[in-house]
């Protein structure tokens, strides 16, 4: 299902909305719940997380982005639902709820700027091995795993034949991209080589890529899709 414009823009403002109200506390907005897994209804709440450093009382929390989240409601005719967590708790998977969370959530602003997911802008044959390619990194990964992320050709519509299909996989805590490489080859070499595809994996922490830490990640955060969205 599409997505309505006013939803996505809602979810773009609501994240600079929150920073300007957290400052450095704030640490990320995560898309959860059915328009993460992209079977949302009519009607359906956006689900999202938001990740703020140091102790959090979830009530207070609320009560102090109210206005700011009801406005925004309003304006995108829409429901959104922000529940406030800490990062070291989201990390460390300290609730039931935050543990289902972290198997499905997306970075908010990444998906509300592509009006549609990965999948719509990749050949069919090309679709369906990069959906075994993240079924079997979540398998290797487990809980580390936070996202894969197309970027590249594909996204900005210069692809041709024999592109190569670049994707950033997303990690819990630090990550050693040559290290990361070396151990999800029994994935991808299997796909790449039955396809006749070139994947290209890149590997980086999912802290890193939110912050832009360097010149590459913070130009893949500018046109990169959720593969899930």
């Amino acid at each position: 299902m599409n997505v309505p414009t006013p939803i996505r823009n809602a979810v773009l403002a609501l994240e600079e909305g929150l920073k300007d109200l957290y400052g450095e506390r704030f640490r990320g907005l995560l898309l959860y719940g059915s328009y993460a897994r992209g079977d949302q209804r009519e009607g359906s709440d956006v689900n999202l997380l938001l990740l703020l450093e140091g102790p959090v009382d979830p009530c207070r929390e609320i009560v102090f982005t109210s206005d700011l989240v009801g406005r925004l409601s309003l304006d995108s005719d829409s429901l959104l639902s922000v529940i406030p967590a800490g990062v070291e708790d989201f990390r460390q998977g300290k609730s039931f709820f935050l543990r289902l969370a972290r198997r499905e959530a997306i970075p908010a602003a990444e998906w509300a700027s592509y009006n549609g997911n990965a999948m719509s802008v990749l050949p069919p044959r090309i679709r369906d091995v990069v959906r075994q390619l993240e079924a079997g990194l979540k398998e290797l990964y487990g809980a580390r795993y936070r996202g894969l992320l197309l970027y590249g050709p594909y996204t900005r519509g210069t692809a041709w034949e024999g592109s190569v299909v670049n994707l950033l996989l997303l990690l819990d805590g630090s990550v050693d991209p040559v290290k990361e490489i070396l151990a999800s080859e029994p994935v991808t070499w299997p796909l790449s080589l039955n396809s006749g595809l070139a994947l290209s994996i890149m590997p980086a922490s999912f802290d890193a890529f939110q912050r832009g830490d360097d010149i590459f990640l913070d130009a893949v955060r500018q046109e990169a899709i959720p593969v899930a969205a």
